[in-house]
Formats: C-alpha cells, sequence, structure tokens
C-alpha cells in the first residue's frame, strides 16, 4: 500500500514525463499533417533525387568522363580551317601630273577592294615519347577515382538515411510506450486518490 509522501511525488513525476511528451507531440489545435508517411524506399530515392554533395560528385564523374574522351582526341589529326575577308581602301600619293596624264587620267584612290583569304592546316602526331598514353591513362583514372567516390557517396547516403528512418520509428515507438506508461501512471493515482478519498489507505 503506497505511502501518502508517495502520492504527491509520483504525481510531480507524472507532471513532468506529461510536460515532457506535450512538448514531444503535436498540440490538440493544431491542423493534422495531410502527408502520409513515407516509406523507406521512398525516403532513399528522395534524398538520391537533392542531395547536394551527390550532385557534386555526380558532376565530378561527367567532368572527369569529359576529360577523358579529350585525351582520345591527341591519337586523331588535327584539322584546322581558317577563312578571313577584309574590304580596305587606299589612296596613291602620285603627283597630279601623273595622274592627270592623258590617256590614263588615274584616280588618286585605290579601291574599295573585297580580299578574301582561306587557309587550311593539318597535323598528325607520329611519336611523341608515350605522352599521350600517359594522359590518358591518367584521365582514366581521374575518371575511375571519381566514381568510386560518387558511389561511396552514395552508400554514405543511403546508410544514413536508413539508419535516420530506423532511429524515428525507435523513437516514435518510445514515444508511446512512454504514453501508456503515462496513462498507467495516471490509472494508479487515480487508484490512489480514491482509495485515500474513502480511508483506505
Amino acid at each position: 500500500m503506497p505511502k501518502p509522501l508517495a502520492i504527491p511525488m509520483l504525481t510531480a513525476a507524472m507532471v513532468a514525463l506529461a510536460t515532457a511528451l506535450s512538448a514531444a507531440a503535436p498540440s490538440a489545435g493544431a491542423a493534422p499533417n495531410p502527408s502520409p508517411a513515407l516509406s523507406l524506399e521512398e525516403c532513399i530515392r528522395t534524398a538520391l533525387s537533392n542531395n547536394p554533395s551527390l550532385k557534386a560528385s555526380r558532376a565530378s564523374v561527367s567532368s572527369a568522363l569529359e576529360s577523358e574522351g579529350g585525351t582520345r582526341s591527341a591519337y586523331f589529326p588535327q584539322i584546322a580551317l581558317q577563312a578571313g575577308y577584309s574590304r580596305w581602301e587606299s589612296r596613291a600619293f602620285l603627283p597630279d601630273s601623273i595622274l592627270t596624264l592623258p590617256p590614263l587620267h588615274l584616280s588618286p584612290v585605290i579601291g574599295p577592294t573585297n580580299q578574301y583569304s582561306l587557309d587550311l592546316q593539318g597535323s598528325y602526331t607520329l611519336f611523341d615519347s608515350g605522352l599521350r598514353r600517359a594522359q590518358a591513362a591518367g584521365a582514366k583514372a581521374a575518371r575511375e577515382a571519381a566514381g568510386e567516390a560518387a558511389a561511396q557517396d552514395t552508400q554514405d547516403l543511403v546508410l544514413n538515411v536508413t539508419s535516420s528512418y530506423y532511429g524515428l520509428l525507435a523513437a516514435q515507438a518510445n514515444l508511446a510506450v512512454a504514453k501508456q506508461s503515462l496513462k498507467r501512471s495516471e490509472d494508479h493515482l487515480r487508484l490512489a486518490e480514491d482509495r485515500k478519498a474513502v480511508g483506505a489507505v
């Protein structure tokens, strides 16, 4: 049979527990969250689609892949084509006696003249002491390293989401147990108060 001093102590403990639970739980007047609970697969899919670090890792893989492709271009012939156009006008500084000499009657202005140019160059490297092969191997290694880093980031993200997901489930289960314990404590307190009221304690 509980002693009279146990009742105030039990009441204080119940008040403290109820205060903690009410702080963790939404208020009674708050609107319920219409969003349904997400499954673990949905949480992982959302994280993989929106995580900025993972996006950066994927961009690094794409950049490394482009760099690797660029090193392969050194094995092909290089062709350069350049075209140009200019229009110019000049003045001939000649004595007037020559310009007006019959029957020439030359104009002191030369032009306007249109000038076109077309330049085509080609080259092919026959020997480079293994430079191209070394550059291609380095680019391949960088691409593989970027891929490994992206895969590691993906695994870490999935692990973190999974741990957080089950951590939330555990917290919700603990909250449900705490609510049940609070209800039992309230029932015990009510029973003790009823017994005290009728003089049974």
